[in-house]
């Protein structure tokens, strides 16, 4: 059974795994640091028995539903039952619709680039640093 980190060893295959795992990345960190913005900034106190209280009329937010806001901000217009409440918390989701927005456009140009220098006639991809080329050589007599 192949595995995601051995999906292929061409860089079409780790591009692909490199947008992939951006997005990943970006929603489950996220997901964490909204949620504790949130809980952290509208804790009143800890009692003794570990019990925590909030500011009147907040709901705790947890991890599920950070992801659930994450997902919905970045996929959708975002629905409104889920939002930011303070301002720190607001300019975690702006960095996450800017980070969004120019990390993943940049890896899928890198990744169309790369599929445009893919030839059908070529089976093996060279493994140059700089652009791809192929070389074609031969002699027409007439």
């Amino acid at each position: 059974m192949m595995k995601f980190y051995e999906l292929g060893e061409g860089e079409v295959d780790r591009q692909i795994r490199v947008i992939i795992m951006t997005l990943v990345l970006i929603v489950i960190v996220t997901s964490g640091v909204f949620s504790e913005i949130e809980n952290s900034q509208n804790l009143v106190s800890i009692a003794e028995d570990g019990s925590h209280e909030f500011t009147s009329g907040y709901t705790y937010i947890y991890f599920h539903d950070a992801l659930y806001f994450v997902v919905v901000t970045l996929f959708t217009v975002g629905y409104g039952d889920i939002n930011a409440v303070n301002e720190l918390s607001k300019v975690c989701t702006m960095l996450l619709i800017v980070l969004t927005v120019v990390l993943v456009p940049q890896q899928t140009s890198d990744l169309l680039k790369l599929f445009s220098m893919w030839s059908v006639y070529r089976k093996i991809e060279y493994n140059s640093a700089e652009l791809k080329h192929v070389v074609v050589t031969g002699h027409i007599s007439i």
